[in-house]
């Protein structure tokens, strides 16, 4: 018994010794690589960071110094050729990190970095800027802005990808007149496709020069109804949308589009605090515009959109000083109305006196009402309904479009001798689309 007791006795202190000797070259590691890398060895020999990964902790005790008079935590490495090339190409890899960093700002004692103290000293001159170095400073940004010096009137329109040069750009009383040019010609020939090239030429110029005038507001305004007129909804959302952010009406830019004619998010620089200032619309056309955007909403079925268009419009008709009047925008809310409770006689009524261009946005609306009253009609009537019926529901103009249109929606009409097909079943035609949707 006494023979194991000092047995276990035995090996316990040697796993203590070992313990303590594995501590002690860790120790030794710790401190040599922080110190050891602009040392030397008495014998004038370079002393190098040691990695753990190299070497392991046999190859560090073995590479531990006992030369005398060294420090009993240093130890060296002997440095090769190909070890010195090593570390020179790492060096130079890593030179532009190791650059130090230039002094810190006079009267800057919080030791932050210099590149920090100065963008935090850059921010508090500028909030206790003087109103006269402001003024110098939009004085040089207008300065350094772009004027084109291009006569001619037609140009065709191409995507920006380089900075534009001034004899590439038209300047302001050059496109007033392209402008004018391109309502004539539109006019006489109805040309959309020029029209629609130009105007985005013209666009683009006004955003590179950073224009911001009454002129621009009748530029996009003239732009939205031609693309409305030939229902191309995509580009007329843009011109909405840019014709909210000139006029700071935040309704219609709610749906987040934004300006996209190649360029103009490239160069917004341009523009100082002097063409943040607001444009007015006249009366008629913030009436008009505040109109199509509810109907715009409405068609591409954008609920938080609509509801904004709607406030807008709600407001505009509280302040309108003829509230007996139909306006685009009095006359927008009545459609929403119609199109929400599915009332579509009014609705159809509402598309028949439709003010400026608000019957091309109801276009996108016709479909979607005349299925609605198709559903109604056979789901409330028994036992038939005639053709002339749903031609006053559904306000198509003659028989026979009436009769294709119900043949489309498979529609079960009743044979009778000698007589063209008149009357709907309405109980079959329901049976049939409950089939359907199944």
């Amino acid at each position: 018994m006494g023979k194991n007791k000092s047995k276990q006795a035995s090996k316990k202190r040697k796993l203590q010794q070992e313990k303590l000797s594995n501590a002690s070259v860790e120790v030794s590691l710790d401190s040599a690589l922080s110190s050891s890398r602009k040392k030397k060895s008495p014998n004038g020999e370079k002393i190098a960071t040691v990695y753990r990964k190299d070497l392991g902790m046999r190859g560090i005790r073995s590479a531990t110094v006992t030369t005398p008079g060294a420090s009993s935590n240093s130890f060296k490495i002997k440095q090769t050729r190909e070890e010195r090339e090593k570390r020179k190409d790492r060096e130079l890899r890593f030179a532009k990190t190791r650059q130090p960093a230039k002094s810190p700002i006079p009267g800057d004692d919080d030791g932050l970095p210099a590149a920090l103290s100065m963008g935090l000293s850059a921010s508090r001159e500028a909030a206790s800027e003087s109103p006269r170095k402001k003024k110098k400073r939009k004085k040089g940004k207008q300065q350094g802005r772009i004027v084109g010096t291009c006569q001619s009137l037609e140009k065709q329109y191409l995507r920006l990808t380089d900075f534009p040069k001034p004899e590439e750009v038209r300047p302001e009383p050059v496109l007033r007149r392209a402008l004018a040019h391109i309502k004539h010609r539109y006019n006489m020939d109805e040309d959309f496709d020029y029209a629609n090239e130009q105007l985005k030429s013209v666009r683009q110029d006004v955003t590179v020069q950073g224009i911001r005038k009454d002129f621009v507001l009748d530029l996009y305004e003239t732009h939205a109804r031609i693309l409305l007129e030939n229902g191309d909804l995509n580009e007329f959302n843009q011109c909405q949308t840019m014709i909210a952010t000139l006029t700071g009406v935040g309704g219609m830019a709610a749906s987040g589009e934004e300006e996209d004619v190649s360029g103009e998010d490239v160069f917004a620089s341009f523009e100082d605090d002097d063409d943040d200032k607001l444009l007015t619309q006249c009366e008629e056309s913030d009436d008009e515009f505040s109109g199509y955007g509810i109907l715009y909403a409405l068609v591409v079925r954008s609920g938080a959109a609509l509801t904004l268009a709607i406030k807008r419009g709600r407001r505009k008709f509280r302040e309108e000083h003829h509230p007996q009047s139909m306006s685009t925008s009095k006359h927008a809310l009545a459609v929403v109305k119609a199109v929400q409770q599915h009332d579509y006689r009014t609705f159809f009524r509402l598309y028949s006196s439709a003010p400026h261009m608000s019957a091309y946005l109801m276009d996108f609306l016709v479909k979607r009402v005349r299925l609605a009253a198709y559903h109604r009609v056979i789901s409330s009537y028994r036992p038939t309904v005639s053709t002339e019926f749903f031609r006053e529901v559904l306000a198509f103009k003659e028989l026979d479009e009436t009769r294709r249109y119900l043949k489309n929606r498979k529609a079960v009409f009743l044979k009778e001798k000698g007589e063209p097909r008149f009357w709907i079943d309405c109980k079959s035609c329901k049976c049939l689309e409950k089939e359907e949707e199944t």
